[in-house]
This record gives C-alpha cells, structure tokens and sequence, in this order.
C-alpha cells in the first residue's frame, strides 16, 4: 500500500507516504489505515466559494523484509 494524494493525505504526492529502502526507493506497506475530516463553509454564493478545512492522517504497517 501508499499513501499520499487527494484520495488519503493531501497535501503529498501521489504514493509518497511510505517506507523507503537504503536508496531511497519507495517500498509501500503491508496495511493501511487513513482518515479524514472535512468542514467546508460557503464564503461567496454568487462566485461559488467555499473555504475549507480539513485533517487528513494515516498509518502504514511495515514488515522488514528478509534477505
């Protein structure tokens, strides 16, 4: 699994969130968790507006792999 993008914590790229080996490659995890809250207002009806808040988290679980 990863994380990161529009779908689980935005604010990072696609598939970013996740463990790394010794070069730096992204690995992905074993199981995810992520959550999300959102409150949104309307600022201006007449140009479609809204202003919105929101807190976005996750975790990974990892197994070191063997080799």
């Amino acid at each position: 699994f990863y994380m990161g993008g529009v779908t689980t914590v935005r604010g990072f790229r696609n598939g970013s969130v996740t463990p790394k080996d010794e070069f730096g490659l992204w690995l992905g995890g074993d199981g995810i968790f992520t959550a999300s809250t959102e409150l949104s207002y309307g600022v201006l009806k007449a140009a479609k507006m809204r202003l919105a808040w929101f807190f976005d988290f996750g975790f990974l679980t990892f197994k070191t792999p063997t080799r």
